[in-house]
C-alpha cells in the first residue's frame, strides 16, 4: 500500500540503514551519515516468487549526509519500509543515489526518504529475505587447497595497499606478485576522496586468480569487487535501483566468506554473493570452523567476547574472518574491523606484526597484544575520514606496549612508478621482495623497502 503519494515518481523499499560514523566508545551516533540498502518492495516479491535457484535481486544504494530526521527516529539496527520520492515532503529526509564507479563520479539523483510503519505481512516478507541461502557452506579441505595453492608462491611478506579510508591487503611472494588477497576494498562513495590519485592501481594484473579471504561484508572491504555503476528509475518496473558492474577479474577468483548467524545482510550483500556463487567463485566458511591452517596461512574465526555490545555494527565487525601468515623469521596478523578481544587466543601468539582492527578505530587501554621481535603495526586508515579514526587511544596503546606504527595515509613520493601512495610492507622473510617483470610498477603497487 503506498502511504506517500507526490506528483513525481515514487516507490517504496525494505531498507537496511546503518550509520557510517565511527562512534565513540560504543555509543550510537544518531547524527552521524548513512547508508541504505533497500530492496524495492515490488522486487522484493518477485524475488521471493521466483523458482530460480539464485534468484537476481534489485536493490538501491543511497546516502544520507544528515541521519537524524526531525522525530528523531531510531533507523538503526531492524529492516525499515521507506518511501522514497524525487519531490520533497514535510518531515522527509534528503538522500543521494550512490555512485560505484571507482572515483566517485558521476550522476547522483536527490530523494526524499520518509520511514513508514512496517506491517505484519512487511514483517514476514523481510524475516523471509533474511534467510537467503547461497549453497551449502564449503569443505575445510575445500579453504585447505585454496591456502595450498597461495602457498605455493613461498609467502614473503604482506603488502597493505594505499586504498584510503578502506582495507585491501595482500600475501606477497618474493617478486611482490599477490598470492592471495585479505580484503578487497576501496572506499564508499561518501569517502571517495581519501583515495591516492592511482589511475592505474590495479592488484589483480598478473591473472593468477589469486583468492580472497573477506573479513567481513562491509562495502570498503569489497567494493573492489565493482568496477562501475549507479542507480537509476526503471519505468517499467516503477522503482529506482543500482545497476553494478562487477570486475570479471574479481569474480573469476575463489572468494571465502562467513555467513554468521544473527548479522543482517541486505540487498548489495545479497546481490553481489549471488553474483559469486552463480560464477561457482563462492566459498562459504563452515561455521563450526574456528581456524583452518595451510603450511604458513591460516584463518581463523573471530567471536564477540561476553559482554559485548549487541548491536549489527558489533556484530558484523567482529563476526569475522582474520588472517594469520607466519614464517621462520614473523608472525603476521590480519584483523580485518575486528578487536582483538574477538580473537582466539592462538589467533595471536606470538605476533610481530599486525594491521590494526577497524582502520586504528577506538581500543580500550590494555588490549594491544604483547609486542615481540620488531612489532611492526599498520594502520588503513584516512585521516578525518570519520571522527577519532585513527584514534589517539589506539596509537599511544601501540606505542606504550613497543609497537611501532605506520599508515596508509603516510604518502610519499615513488621512486619507481613515479606517484603518491603509502602502500607499506610487512616482511615476513630476510629479503626484500622485487618485482623484475616491471608489471608491479605499471599496475602502481610498488611496496617500500623495509629493513
Amino acid at each position: 500500500m503506498q502511504r506517500h503519494i507526490s506528483e513525481g515518481r515514487s516507490a517504496q523499499y525494505y531498507a537496511l540503514i546503518e550509520p557510517l560514523n565511527e562512534p565513540e566508545e560504543g555509543e550510537e551516533d544518531r547524527g552521524a551519515p548513512l547508508l541504505i540498502d533497500a530492496i524495492p518492495v515490488d522486487g522484493a516479491k518477485n524475488y521471493l516468487e521466483s523458482g530460480a535457484d539464485l534468484p537476481s535481486l534489485d536493490f538501491l544504494l543511497a546516502y544520507a549526509e544528515e541521519g537524524r530526521g526531525p522525530t528523531d527516529q531510531l533507523l538503526y539496527e531492524t529492516i525499515q519500509l521507506i518511501t522514497l520520492s524525487d519531490t520533497p515532503s514535510n518531515g522527509a529526509i534528503p538522500v543521494s543515489t550512490a555512485v560505484l564507479d571507482d572515483r566517485g563520479d558521476g550522476e547522483r539523483e536527490q530523494l526524499f526518504m520518509t520511514i513508514e510503519k512496517m506491517s505484519p505481512q512487511d514483517v514476514e516478507v523481510c524475516g523471509t529475505i533474511g534467510r537467503f541461502s547461497v549453497g551449502r557452506p564449503a569443505s575445510e579441505a575445500g579453504i585447505r587447497k585454496l591456502l595450498k595453492n597461495a602457498e605455493a608462491g613461498a609467502p614473503h611478506g604482506i603488502a597493505i595497499y594505499d586504498v584510503g579510508q578502506a582495507n585491501f591487503n595482500a600475501v606477497v611472494d618474493c617478486n611482490e606478485h599477490p598470492r592471495l588477497f585479505f580484503d578487497f576494498g576501496r572506499p564508499i562513495g561518501l569517502k571517495a576522496r581519501t583515495k591516492p590519485l592511482l589511475v592505474n592501481f590495479n592488484p589483480l594484473a598478473f591473472n593468477h586468480a589469486e583468492p580472497v579471504v573477506l573479513s567481513h561484508l562491509d562495502q570498503d572491504h569489497w567494493l573492489f569487487a565493482v568496477e562501475s555503476g549507479g542507480a537509476a528509475w526503471d519505468s517499467t518496473e516503477k522503482y529506482w535501483k543500482t545497476a553494478p558492474k562487477y570486475r570479471d577479474s574479481a569474480l573469476q577468483r575463489k572468494w571465502i566468506v562467513r555467513l554468521p548467524e544473527g548479522v543482517l545482510y541486505w540487498g548489495s550483500h545479497i546481490h553481489f554473493l549471488r553474483t559469486l556463487a552463480s560464477n561457482g567463485s563462492l566459498f562459504v566458511w563452515p561455521e563450526g570452523s574456528v581456524h583452518i591452517q595451510g603450511a604458513s596461512i591460516g584463518i581463523w574465526s573471530c567471536s564477540p567476547s561476553a559482554g559485548s555490545p549487541n548491536t549489527q555494527s558489533y556484530l558484523k565487525n567482529n563476526s569475522s574472518l582474520a588472517l594469520r601468515v607466519e614464517s621462520a623469521r614473523a608472525v603476521a596478523v590480519l584483523c580485518g574491523d575486528a578487536e582483538y578481544g574477538s580473537f582466539d587466543s592462538n589467533a595471536l601468539d606470538g605476533v610481530t606484526a599486525v594491521v590494526a582492527p577497524h582502520h586504528g578505530g577506538y581500543i580500550q587501554f590494555g588490549a594491544t597484544p604483547n609486542v615481540r621481535g620488531p612489532g611492526r603495526m599498520v594502520l588503513s586508515t584516512y585521516e578525518n575520514a570519520y571522527p577519532s579514526v585513527p584514534h589517539d587511544q589506539t596509537i599511544a596503546d601501540a606505542l606504550n606496549n613497543g609497537w611501532f606504527v605506520t599508515r596508509t595515509d603516510a604518502r610519499h613520493s615513488c621512486g619507481r612508478c613515479g606517484n603518491v601512495h603509502g602502500h607499506k610492507y610487512i616482511p615476513l622473510a630476510g629479503t626484500q621482495p622485487e618485482c623484475g617483470c616491471g608489471v608491479v610498477t605499471s599496475a602502481q603497487i610498488c611496496l617500500p623497502h623495509v629493513q
